[in-house]
């Protein structure tokens, strides 16, 4: 049996979860629909949960409390005998743990008219919160059959796309709270099954919170979240719950939503002081524009801490225009951000949707072109933002350069509009992260996305011959590419 055989056939099923669903609803009778969907689903989990644990319990070379093999059962020794090219693959060293904090949800993604925003008040390329005139909305969509459900919530799906692209188990782990529902279920199941730790912190008296994901003809998309359970988050339970603390001490990068600092700023700061003092890389997503009117003046705090700040250019502006800099442009807004006092060596990063990604350190701004994407391959643009992170953040645990970790961001972006939601691919994971080994040929050629910065001429060793590979990399180099000195 190949590793490609097991990933397909019997991890990802060749197709998202949601997809999976849609195919064996009919088999379950004249039932509820809502009620055939949460059994369809479970009956699914429980048939990757055998193949996922064999994987786990042969790949992982560590132990530790929040091994993904601890949170489903154990196979026998005998029965995880599989031959798999996964199961050889060498480890380069440990592997940095990445936590993520934020609003676990459960996506219901659904393709609509203009229309049907509009009967909604709902707006394109735009998040909102539920309200009461947009809660009946949810259950229109579980009455539509056309519905899929996907495990999403922005730091989930950064989460879930980092665990992917690095391979290895216990490479993250994820707090949120959900409910004791089904729904709930199928999030810590799907979850789990995909290699992420879940945190189990549950709401006894909260349902588990939902996202309706509403994408129009023109691959633009309308967001309503329903928080549910996921907007409870207590600050003492950094004190008291002891997987938590665990999580805390085990992790060396933490990855914080907008989102969540929403929900419970006191937790979000303690966590932040925690990770300055033990000397972590606190990262800060600013989320969406109506997060940003809602925290306001808070994210001072908040960048003081933070080693690197991710955003979207509509999320920039919105900051522009809370923090009242009246600086009116993207650039100058980044750099801003960037030369705030706190941590050194800030790194700022915006994305700009199919435009170039922009960064901002303290070698000055640097512009990465985005690998181009053909329109009819364009599935879904949710989730998109949380790929390039999820890229992005893999390659930084790995010890990457910015450029590096752009380029990966950028090629994990361009894999999840081609799915529906934010939903892992059913290719093998793993084998992108490392720079010094050729991606395969089925992946995309991601060498136009690469971008040299700046530097002085060395003087030529004599005898030294030029590298092909270096050579080979400035000849596709786009023209737009560009550097700009932070002296300028």
């Amino acid at each position: 049996m190949t590793y490609e055989e097991v990933t397909v056939g019997d991890v990802y099923k060749d197709s998202p979860v949601s997809k999976q669903v849609m195919l064996l609803k009919n088999s379950i009778g004249k039932e509820d629909k809502a009620v055939s969907l949460i059994r369809c689903m479970k009956t699914l989990l429980g048939k990757q949960n055998q193949c996922i644990a064999e994987l786990t319990a042969k790949a992982s070379n560590t132990t530790g409390l929040l091994s993904p093999t601890s949170l489903s059962p154990q196979p026998s020794r005998k029965e995880s005998n599989l031959s798999l090219s996964i199961l050889n693959r060498p480890t380069e060293g440990k592997f940095a743990k990445l936590l993520g904090m934020c609003n676990p949800l459960l996506d219901m993604s659904l393709s609509v008219p203009d229309s049907f925003l509009e009967k909604w008040g709902l707006e394109a390329d735009n998040a909102v919160l539920a309200n009461e005139n947009t809660v009946e909305l949810f259950d229109e969509m579980t009455k539509d059959e056309r519905t899929s459900y996907i495990p999403g919530g922005s730091g989930l799906n950064s989460m879930r796309v980092a665990q992917w692209v690095l391979g290895a188990p216990n490479s993250t782990v994820f707090v949120g709270t959900t409910g004791e529902d089904d729904f709930g279920e199928i999030l810590h199941g799907t979850t789990q099954t995909e290699g992420v730790g879940m945190l189990n912190l549950t709401i006894s008296d909260e349902q588990t919170g939902t996202c309706a994901v509403l994408t129009t003809k023109d691959n633009k998309r309308s967001l309503v979240a329903n928080l549910g359970a996921s907007n409870v988050f207590k600050r003492e339970w950094l004190d008291t719950k002891v997987e938590l603390k665990n999580a805390l001490d085990s992790c060396s990068l933490y990855y914080i939503t907008g989102f969540f600092l929403r929900t419970t700023p006191e937790t979000v700061m303690e966590v932040m002081r925690i990770g300055n003092r033990r000397g972590k890389t606190v990262c800060l997503n600013l989320s969406a524009p109506f997060v940003i009117q809602a925290v306001g003046k808070g994210f001072a705090e908040a960048f003081a801490m933070s080693n690197i700040v991710f955003g979207n250019n509509a999320e920039y502006l919105a900051l522009d225009e809370v923090m009242e800099w009246d600086l009116k442009d993207m650039e100058k807004i980044a750099k801003k951000v960037q030369s705030l006092p706190g941590v050194r060596n800030r790194i700022v990063v915006v994305t700009q949707g199919s435009d170039d990604v922009c960064t901002v350190s303290k070698t000055g701004v640097t512009y990465y072109p985005t690998p181009s994407v053909p329109s009819a391959d364009i599935v879904d643009t949710n989730g998109a933002g949380d790929g390039f992170v999820g890229g992005f953040l893999a390659k930084y645990s790995k010890g990457g350069k910015i450029e590096e970790c752009v380029k990966i961001g950028q090629w994990a972006a361009s894999i999840i509009i081609r799915r529906p939601g934010c939903s892992i691919p059913p290719l093998p994971p793993g084998c992108c992260v490392s720079m010094a080994e050729p991606l395969p040929d089925r992946r995309p050629n991601l060498s136009h996305a690469t971008v040299t910065k700046t530097a002085k001429k060395q003087p030529k060793q004599n005898g030294a011959k030029k590298d092909p590979v270096k050579k080979e990399v400035r000849r596709l180099r786009p023209i737009g590419t560009r550097h700009v000195d932070p002296k300028a």
